[in-house]
């Protein structure tokens, strides 16, 4: 969808197993035509990406390898690497181009109902080229990911799978974990789901992906997930510690440390991710106040490029915040929103 949207001259074919899902992808312009035979489907293509489960990518390419013309260049979407790009690179012949990816984008929807044309707007996505990549043919998959709106991120696979274990993969886990938890809470003394606020919500969001996906994720990058893993249980252990022997001190060190790394987070992926500057808006509780306030500062051509709903009082309203790529666009959009009657402030 993104392609087709920003480079609507490329011709696009779909493979799928179901022949409903191709049906959908024409019917929405996601591909220009589709079919059930990979064979016929990466005949004579330029690029092919197998976006499949981590377990499958392997067993594609294998299918794949003889019927690529020399020359094509193979990508993948999958969230682990140091184990498949080894195993994909022996596979495919050297007349093909190998260039490992991984774009830092999506949402527990699953297939193409779940999908979105502007997913890759101002996303990371990771490229893990190895010494066999071919120059040319990174260059050309960096422009097409950058078209799209997306920033490319060179790493090796084993950082990448590192990082990713732990910035993705271990929050995964955890959220699963949470909802485990309470749940054995709602079968002792029942009820305690109907009492979860946001923060509940926010944190165990991701619990609704796709199981057989992540299942995978954690087999595949077993060694990255337990390390992870690792970290994870001994600031676990360090509040359970302060919590019994009630240590103010340390347990207010430990969410003191939380916040103040919390508050890191933007500047950690400046270069990567434009900064982004904030306002806190205050907004009543009606029908189509989102829409109301974007409309506003569109008609002054202030783009906004983030937006999270941060807390909802039923019957009262909310607090939402809006992110945009620059200082002045940030201070304007305050000026606008005050003088319409809203509480805006600057998020430091």
């Amino acid at each position: 969808m993104a392609l087709k949207r920003t480079r609507p001259e490329i011709n696009i074919c779909g493979v799928d197993i179901d022949s409903n899902t191709i049906q959908i992808g024409i019917e929405t312009k996601c591909i220009d035509w589709g079919t059930l035979d990979i064979r016929q489907g990466v005949k004579d293509a330029d690029l092919v990406v197998i976006s499949t489960l981590v377990s499958s990518i392997t067993k594609i390419a294998e299918e794949i390898a003889p019927y690529l013309k020399p020359g094509c260049i193979v990508t993948d979407v999958g969230s682990t690497k140091e184990e498949i790009t080894g195993i994909v690179n022996d596979l495919l012949p050297t007349t093909i181009h190998y260039v490992p990816g991984h774009p830092m984008a999506g949402s527990e929807a699953k297939g193409i109902i779940g999908a979105d044309a502007y997913l890759f707007e101002n996303a990371v996505y990771i490229l893990t080229p190895v010494l066999t990549t071919n120059d040319h043919a990174l260059l050309i998959l960096k422009e097409l990911i950058e078209s799209m709106g997306a920033r490319v991120l060179n790493l090796s696979p084993y950082e990448h799978d590192l990082k990713v274990a732990a910035i993705s993969h271990l929050p995964h886990v955890v959220a699963a974990a949470l909802v485990n938890a309470v749940s054995l809470l709602e079968e002792e003394q029942g009820e305690i789901f109907k009492l979860s606020a946001g923060g509940f919500r926010d944190l165990t969001r991701i619990a609704g992906s796709q199981p057989e996906m992540w299942r995978d994720i954690f087999l595949q990058n077993r060694q990255g997930v337990l390390q992870s893993l690792s970290f994870f249980r001994q600031a676990l252990d360090k509040i359970e510690k302060a919590i019994r022997q009630e240590d103010m001190e340390d347990i207010y060190e430990f969410l003191m440390k939380a916040k103040n790394e919390r508050s890191k987070i933007p500047i950690k992926v400046k270069g990567i991710l434009p900064e982004v500057y904030e306002i806190v808006v205050t907004v009543p509780d009606k029908p189509g106040i989102i829409g109301a306030i974007a409309n506003l500062l569109g008609k002054e051509e202030i783009n906004i490029i983030d937006i999270e709903i941060l807390r909802v009082r039923e019957g009262d309203g909310g607090t939402i915040r809006f992110g945009f790529q620059k200082a002045d666009l940030r201070d304007r959009a305050v000026e606008i929103l005050r003088n319409h009657g809203f509480i805006a402030k600057v998020r430091s």
